[in-house]
């Protein structure tokens, strides 16, 4: 599986466009083995990035059993939080849809 470089640009009206294809590529993940070990665990870092009250605690040393492309997906997830992106109807709907997958799945 390959995903975008996931590079943030340096012109701020371009970082929503990165912010969005990270979500993009969750869900490709989450959707296509919801029971699998790189779906819960990015999962598991978007509910942590989701939490109302600001304070993130997610165990990082989770991101050791994945491979480097699964992390790369974890890094850019964080990016978007740093950058004020890890809240809207964009997200609230790819938490959804991620929900859902994983409930749903047989």
């Amino acid at each position: 599986m390959v995903f975008r470089a996931g590079v943030v640009p340096a012109c701020p009206e371009k970082v929503e466009t990165v912010a969005t294809d990270v979500l993009d590529d969750v869900l490709v993940v989450v959707e296509g083995n919801p029971h699998g070990g790189p779906s819960l665990v990015l999962f598991a870092l978007v509910k942590t990035l989701s939490a109302r009250n600001g304070q993130y605690l997610y165990l990082l040393n989770k991101l050791r059993d994945i491979d480097p492309e699964f992390r790369q997906l974890a890094y850019r997830l964080m990016e978007r939080m740093a950058q004020g992106h890890n809240r809207g109807a964009d997200w609230d709907a790819a938490v959804e849809r991620m929900e859902q997958a994983i409930r749903n799945a047989r």
